[in-house]
């Protein structure tokens, strides 16, 4: 199904006087400065030479401070402290962050409870029994327990304390403890779009300073990896703090003496020098991948060990998961294209009970970025309905989600996430009345305009300008994701000379194109069926990015087709 888009030339807003003021960088670079809202000469350098020594004092972030020295209590009195980390990648970096720490300072008495994806998303009444068994005084939460009011006032009552680390959007009622999370209403730090192992980070870094701990800047710097890995995979902006964990963390990746993680790279195949998109595509969807099963959280295993022959097993069993999650996904999309009809409403919702869990969010994100509007996707089971959403920045999912229960408290199991991501949990008998009170939301909010995807194009490009000193600085404007996304630029007048359909199907769009007496190759993914609209000997405007790519060891430079007109 063809959605036509709409093309916003920013670089026709560039001022004439912003080129001139910075002649010494190319056109092209100063307009993408331009489109990324890169102004000043300050802001510039700062963006191009990310410094470790810029990020935050931890002690900014409302409650750190007095969280870190609750933690240090319980460590010098050798109290048991659990450290209650999400299922997913982001946290199991933040388990992975503790554990290490925790061995750095050599404290035993503590352990990383991660809950399978059977148990459910974040504290449960089941686990807190399980970690009284364990005779656990401390539960300190990771990426997870924001929105777990009972469940913190049942842990109360078994006479356990708990922190709430977490990077979620607080809902209007909180649970009743000490909780460090940069969303909160009273929270003054600088920078708001940390992960959940961001945050975790920011604690141990409070923790290290209440303690003294002597070797900081290495503990620092060798953890990057997770804060990189943790970041990209779940999608948090790759600006200012973060900016800083993944590039450094990309460096540290590289050179990582974690045997789990030389293992999963090398079972990817991934080159020397990496690059946010090899975590994107590679590493973040196998370490999503686990959850228990017989063995206790796979990822978080294959994060933490020091085994190499546990760890080429473990990477070889989350390649194998993933390889064949990517089938599922593929089955159920052709399922649920089959059912999409014109008009396209304003929203899409689909459940079923044969679905895996697993696929759904990957497969909401594909949906969502085809068809460029909310998708709600589940799986039924007996006693409850699980999905994931993904939206437009218009149609802020916690907030929709907060006006549902609001409306009708009796449908939600829970709920949460971020403003275009979230998980819920619905009791099955409300399906109907969900979808009836979701679809009067969409109807009110969701405006026609806010449904035709928009290429935001940086800039105009034409072969002359590929030169070794647009490179040098295209290659430090990296690392690339989400509000810092790679660059879009258009190449105008391009005279097609072959078409090609690529890929084991025949999917994918090849091009051989001319411009200017350059020849190059341009390869549009998923855009097969265009063979047939483009004619060799054709003039047609290409909108492309620029990619690396490696094969066989050796690196070129693809340009990847976003959308092209005659």
């Amino acid at each position: 199904m063809d959605i036509k888009k709409i093309w916003i030339e920013k670089f026709k807003e560039v001022p004439k006087e912003f080129l001139n003021s910075f002649k010494n960088y190319p056109k092209p670079i100063l307009e993408i400065f331009w489109s990324r809202n890169l102004r000043e000469k300050d802001e510039i350098e700062k963006f191009l030479n990310p410094s470790w020594k810029k990020i935050y004092d931890p002690f900014l972030m409302a409650h750190l401070k007095e969280a870190s020295q609750l933690i240090v209590r319980y460590i010098k009195e050798n109290k048991k402290i659990c450290i209650f980390c999400d299922y997913d990648a982001d946290g199991c970096c933040s388990g992975a962050l503790f554990e290490d720490f925790f061995k750095r300072i050599d404290f035993k008495n503590f352990l990383v409870y991660i809950p399978s994806k059977k148990e459910g998303y974040g504290l449960s009444e089941e686990a807190i029994k399980t970690l009284k068994k364990e005779s656990v005084n401390l539960i300190v939460t990771c990426d997870c327990g924001i929105t777990d009011i009972d469940e913190v006032e049942f842990a109360k009552k078994l006479d356990i304390k708990v922190i709430i680390s977490d990077h979620h959007l607080p809902q209007q009622n909180l649970p009743n403890t000490l909780i460090v999370n940069p969303h909160l209403k009273e929270d003054n730090y600088p920078f708001k779009g940390l992960s959940g192992a961001g945050v975790a980070f920011k604690l141990i870094q409070g923790i290290a300073r209440v303690l003294n701990y002597p070797h900081l800047e290495s503990l620092e710097k060798w953890n990057a990896d997770f804060l990189a890995i943790s970041s990209v995979a779940d999608f948090m902006p790759l600006l200012d703090e973060n900016r800083i964990f993944t590039k450094f963390g990309l460096i540290t990746l590289e050179k990582t003496k974690r045997v789990g993680l030389k293992e999963l790279k090398k079972i990817c195949n991934l080159p020397e020098k990496l690059e946010a998109q090899h975590i994107g595509y590679y590493l973040a969807p196998r370490i999503n991948i686990s959850s228990k099963s017989g063995y206790q959280n796979e990822s978080f295993h294959l994060l933490t060990t020091d085994s190499e022959t546990e760890a080429k097993w473990l990477a070889k069993r989350l390649d194998e998961k993933t390889r064949e999650k990517q089938k599922q996904v593929e089955i159920t999309e052709k399922e649920i294209e089959a059912k999409i009809k014109k008009p396209l409403p304003k929203i899409l919702c689909f459940g079923s009970p044969k679905w895996q869990l697993g696929v759904i969010a990957p497969l909401a994100t594909r949906l969502r970025e085809k068809y460029f509007r909310p998708v709600f996707l589940w799986r039924e089971e007996l006693f409850k309905i699980k999905g994931s959403a993904r939206s437009i920045d218009e149609f802020n999912l916690v907030e929709v989600l907060g006006q549902i229960k609001k409306q009708h408290p009796e449908i939600f199991i829970d709920f949460g996430g971020h403003k275009k991501a979230a998980g819920f949990s619905i009791l099955p008998q409300y399906k109907n009345l969900f979808l009836k009170t979701l679809n009067s939301i969409a109807e009110t909010q969701i405006l026609d305009e806010y449904l035709v995807p928009k290429i935001e194009i940086d800039a105009k490009i034409s072969p002359q300008d590929l030169n070794e000193k647009f490179f040098e600085y295209y290659y430090k404007l990296a690392p690339f994701g989400v509000g810092n996304p790679l660059p879009i630029f258009l190449m105008p007048h391009i005279k097609v000379k072959e078409v090609f359909n690529v890929g084991a199907n025949g999917d994918h769009l090849k091009l051989k194109v001319n411009c200017f007496g350059w020849d190059f190759d341009a390869i549009g993914f998923r855009k097969g069926l265009d063979s047939l609209k483009i004619s060799p000997d054709s003039y047609i405007d290409l909108v492309v990015s620029l990619k690396k790519n490696y094969w066989q060891g050796k690196e070129s430079l693809d340009l990847e087709i976003i959308d092209w007109k005659e």
